[in-house]
């Protein structure tokens, strides 16, 4: 990363971003889902680049999580495809 980069700065931050989304996502999931979603997918990102795969495997995972209800899809569209 660039000068300044300080990962257990941008770690808190991520976490932090992700407490607020999850926070707004359970009152207006329609509004904030796609946010809490990116949120994930950030942290995940950050975790992966720190080497806790299976944090960001499982960060990741449930940033997909997040937009499946937007999508429309279900456990059972899943077994189909």
């Amino acid at each position: 990363m660039g000068v300044g980069y300080q990962p257990a700065r941008l770690a808190r931050t991520l976490r932090e971003a992700v407490r607020i989304r999850r926070q707004l996502a359970a009152q207006r999931p329609d509004a904030f889902l796609p946010d809490l979603a990116r949120s994930l997918d950030a942290k995940g990102s950050v975790l992966r680049e720190n080497g806790n795969a299976a944090g960001a495997a499982a960060t990741l995972r449930e940033g997909v999580e997040c937009l499946k209800p937007l999508l429309g899809v279900s456990a059972i569209d899943e077994e189909s495809g």
